[in-house]
């Protein structure tokens, strides 16, 4: 398996103490990539409070809650042509396991199940996870609910549930909504194998101006290293991708 090139491993910019499960006032004044300090004021014309660190920036107003339905009404961003896209950067940037040793995939935020029949069809093993009733629904109607389950929250995925030693796990889109984007990354690590590949997108910081209310994190590039770094990942890569978003990749620690 090829590792992540060295320009990447950038994990001491920003170092800071783990934040804390159980303190969500204290975590809404930091950074949820380097855990620094957030500006007192939203920056000019936006509801983001800036990270003087990191660049990353966080909204402190109340969050819609897209979790139930977002993604199935508004068109959520795990589509067969995403994946598509997502693995073809991989292998031209020589990410991650390719081949026999690359093949169990798990989505997180799969939708109705079209991207898990779109990796079949490159010689995937594909599995999704959905919090969306409606979606999980739609897909059963649609016979591709096969290797799909519902759990009301991302954070409930556990190997007893869904199994263990996925190759790769894909998060689309997903980590700017959560307020505590270790609900994603925590379960994540459990359902990677080591060296496993983590993937996905995230909105950037550089978008706060239009960012919906539904966003609560927009991420830079050492944001994303930082946050990784502290949830149980290595080597780090981000690239920019289409719409205000960065696309990122990193390796689950052995």
């Amino acid at each position: 398996m090829s590792s992540l090139p060295d320009p990447a491993r950038r994990l001491d910019l920003f170092p800071g103490p783990a934040a804390s499960p159980r303190q969500p006032d204290r975590e809404a004044d930091h950074c949820a990539g380097c855990y620094a300090p957030l500006a007192p004021a939203p920056l000019p014309g936006s509801r983001y409070r800036s990270c003087g660190a990191c660049g990353s920036a966080r909204s402190s107003e109340p969050l819609e809650d897209c979790q139930d339905g977002y993604y199935f009404h508004a068109g959520h961003a795990a589509t067969p042509a995403e994946l598509t896209r997502r693995l073809s950067e991989q292998r031209a940037r020589g990410l991650g396991p390719h081949g026999p040793d690359g093949a169990r995939l798990l989505v997180f935020g799969a939708g109705s199940g079209e991207c898990l029949r779109a990796a079949s069809d490159q010689g995937l093993e594909a599995s999704g996870l959905e919090c969306s009733p409606a979606a999980v629904e739609r897909a059963r109607r649609a016979g591709s609910a096969a290797r799909l389950w519902y759990l009301a929250r991302f954070e409930f995925a556990s190997p007893e549930r869904v199994g263990q030693g996925f190759d790769r796990l894909w998060l689309p889109d997903l980590l700017e909504h959560f307020e505590r984007p270790a609900e994603l990354l925590l379960p994540a690590a459990r359902l990677l194998r080591p060296g496993g590949l983590l993937f996905g997108t995230t909105l950037a910081e550089g978008a706060h101006p239009g960012a919906p209310q539904y966003h609560r994190h927009l991420f830079s590039a050492p944001g994303l290293y930082a946050l990784l770094a502290r949830h149980g990942f290595e080597a780090p890569a981000t690239w920019p991708a289409a719409d205000d978003r960065l696309a990122f990749a990193a390796l689950r620690l052995g």
